[in-house]
């Protein structure tokens, strides 16, 4: 095993197990012995080959890549173009009267509140009148009264507030 050559060196012969009789020419026969490539130079020159495509395909894959990064950046200049564009609008000035304004409308909720708990006295008032007139709710009509007086302040003090 391993002493000889699959393939050997010699002359190539053919044999013909026909009737009739085949006969090629030296010059053919020689041309013939001379295309017989090894497998190592057939497998070279494929590997060769491979490679080739393989360089061809990442240059391709470079240059696509390179065209996307291209198309990335000039994507985020623009985006920082406009961000830019709008922070130029906010300056101190601008945040100053908006974080007045702000406080302008804590200030009003704050007030709400205040005169929630008007509310919250004349709703008891109502409530009161109501327990000791059981039996004659009539006898609440000016507790009643007041009470929607108050809500209609509080609601037209709001409306005035945020319009």
């Amino acid at each position: 095993m391993g002493k000889t050559q699959s393939k050997s060196s010699g002359d190539v012969v053919f044999q013909n197990e026909s009737r009739f009789p085949l006969q090629f020419s030296n010059a053919l026969v020689n041309h013939l012995d001379s295309k017989v490539e090894s497998d190592a130079t057939r497998a070279a020159s494929l590997e060769e080959h491979i490679q080739e495509r393989v360089a061809v395909e990442i240059e391709r894959l470079h240059s696509r890549e390179r065209d996307i990064l291209i198309e990335i950046e000039k994507e985020l200049i623009r985006k920082n173009a406009k961000r830019e564009k709008a922070q130029e609008k906010l300056n101190s000035f601008s945040l100053k009267n908006e974080m007045s304004k702000l406080e302008e409308n804590i200030k009003g909720l704050f007030q709400i509140r205040m005169m929630d708990e008007k509310l919250l006295k004349k709703k008891g008032e109502v409530i009161d009148c109501l327990k000791e007139n059981e039996q004659k709710p009539l006898n609440c009509d000016e507790t009643i009264k007041a009470f929607r007086k108050e809500v209609d302040l509080l609601k037209d003090e709001f409306i005035n507030k945020y319009q």
